[in-house]
C-alpha cells in the first residue's frame, strides 16, 4: 500500500480555497524526464546492540527503479487533462513544464513492531523528492512563475495490507492499493498542491490570468506517404487501413484545435498552408493465428514548415494488440501497453488507439 503525505501551503498561500468560476486556460504541458537519476542514495536503518545504525549507498535495483518512476508518472498529465481549469491546445502561448527529482529512498528492514506482530503492523519503505512547476510564456521566452514542492512517499508492506488496502483508497485519492512499487499517489499530491497555489495566484493577479491565450493557429495539411512493401498481403492491408487511419487522425486533430485543410502538394502554396503533417512508413500487420497472434500499427508522424522545411516535431508510434479467443468464441484482444486489460474490439479500434497514442506522446512532450 502506498501513501503520499499532504503538501502544506507556504505562508504565501495560506488562505481558503478560491472560486474562479467557470474559466479554462489554454496550456501546453511537458513532463521533463531528463533528470531521471542513474543511481539514488538509499538509506538503510538497522538495529545493532539496541542502537540504530544508518548505512547509505547508491543503488539502482529494479525495485528502486519502480519507486523512482513514481516521480515521473504520467498520472500528472492525466490530472491536468481531467481538470476543468486547464485545456490542452497546440497554439497555447503558455507551457507548464513539470520537473520532478527523486532524492533518496529509506527503509528499516528490521522494525521491531513489524517483527513481533508477524508483519501485521507493516514495514515501511520511504522515498522523498522534489518537484517544480514552471509556468513559461513561449511568446516572450519568459518564466512567469515557479512552484516548488517537497514530496514524501511511503510504501507499507505487511499482512494487514491484504485486509485494509482494498478499502482505504475509497476514502482518499492519495492511498494506492498496489501489489508492486508503482503508485499514482505521488503525482496526485503534486498536482493537488500546484492547483491550490496556482488558483490563488490567478485570483490575486488578473494580469497573470491574461497571459493565457491562444496564438494564431497555423494552417495544416495532412498527407500520407503510402509505404511500399514487397509483401502483397501487407500492401493490401495497408491500403485497407490507411484511409481509415487518416480519417480518424484528421478528426482527432480538428478536435484538438488544429486547422486542417484538404489539399494536395500542387495547391499548398496557393491556399497558404503553413505546415504539413506527414504520415510515413505506415504499416499494419496481422501476425499469427486468431487465438494466439497479434495486430499492430506502426508509423512516423512528422510536422514540418512548408516554406522552410523546419521540423516542428517528429514522433514514431507503435501500437500492438494481442488476440485471444475465450470459450464463448468472441474475439478478445489484449492491449500490450496496459497488460492484463482485456477489450472486446472491432478491428478498426486499433486505428483509434494508435491515433490516441500519438496524441499521448505529443502531450507528454509539451507539443500540444
Amino acid at each position: 500500500m502506498h501513501y503520499t503525505a499532504q503538501i502544506p501551503p507556504s505562508k504565501e498561500y495560506q488562505q481558503d480555497r478560491v472560486d474562479l468560476g467557470r474559466i479554462q486556460l489554454p496550456v501546453k504541458l511537458k513532463l521533463d524526464r531528463s533528470s531521471i537519476p542513474k543511481t539514488i542514495p538509499v538509506r538503510v536503518k538497522t538495529t545493532k546492540n539496541g542502537q540504530i545504525e544508518i548505512s547509505v549507498f547508491n543503488e539502482y535495483s529494479k525495485e528502486n527503479e519502480y519507486i523512482i518512476e513514481n516521480y515521473y508518472s504520467e498520472e500528472i498529465l492525466s490530472k491536468f487533462q481531467m481538470s476543468e481549469l486547464f485545456v490542452s491546445n497546440p497554439d497555447a502561448n503558455i507551457l507548464i513544464l513539470i520537473k520532478p527529482l527523486p532524492e533518496n529512498i529509506e527503509y528499516f528492514p528490521d522494525q521491531l513492531l513489524s517483527y513481533f506482530t508477524v508483519s501485521i503492523i507493516p514495514y515501511e519503505k520511504m522515498s522523498s523528492g522534489h518537484i517544480q512547476f514552471q509556468v513559461f510564456d513561449l511568446n516572450k521566452n519568459e518564466i512567469l512563475k515557479e512552484y516548488n514542492y517537497d514530496l514524501h512517499h511511503t510504501v507499507y508492506e505487511g499482512i494487514s495490507n491484504f485486509f485494509l488496502s482494498p478499502f482505504l483508497p475509497l476514502f482518499s485519492d492519495y492511498i494506492d492499493h498496489s501489489t508492486n512499487e508503482r503508485s499514482f499517489s505521488v503525482m496526485r499530491r503534486a498536482f493537488q498542491a500546484f492547483s491550490r497555489d496556482f488558483r490563488i495566484d490567478l485570483n490575486r493577479d488578473s494580469q497573470f490570468r491574461e497571459r493565457f491565450f491562444i496564438s494564431d493557429s497555423p494552417r495544416y495539411s495532412l498527407v500520407i506517404d503510402s509505404n511500399k512493401i514487397d509483401n502483397s498481403n501487407e500492401t493490401s492491408l495497408n491500403k485497407k487501413y490507411e484511409s481509415q487511419f487518416i480519417t480518424a487522425l484528421e478528426s482527432a486533430l480538428l478536435s484538438k484545435g488544429f486547422s486542417i485543410f484538404e489539399t494536395d502538394e500542387e495547391k499548398i502554396t496557393a491556399i497558404e498552408i503553413d505546415r504539413t503533417i506527414k504520415i510515413q512508413n505506415f504499416n499494419y500487420k496481422e501476425v499469427g493465428s486468431r487465438n494466439s497472434g497479434y495486430k499492430s500499427i506502426k508509423y512516423m508522424a512528422i510536422c514540418e514548415d512548408v516554406k522552410t522545411g523546419k521540423i516542428y516535431w517528429n514522433q514514431t508510434v507503435e501500437y500492438k494488440i494481442r488476440n485471444r479467443i475465450p470459450k464463448d468464441g468472441s474475439n478478445v484482444q489484449v492491449n500490450f501497453h496496459t497488460p492484463g486489460v482485456k477489450n472486446i474490439q472491432a478491428e478498426y479500434d486499433i486505428i483509434q488507439q494508435s491515433v490516441s497514442k500519438l496524441f499521448h506522446q505529443l502531450i507528454r512532450d509539451g507539443i500540444i
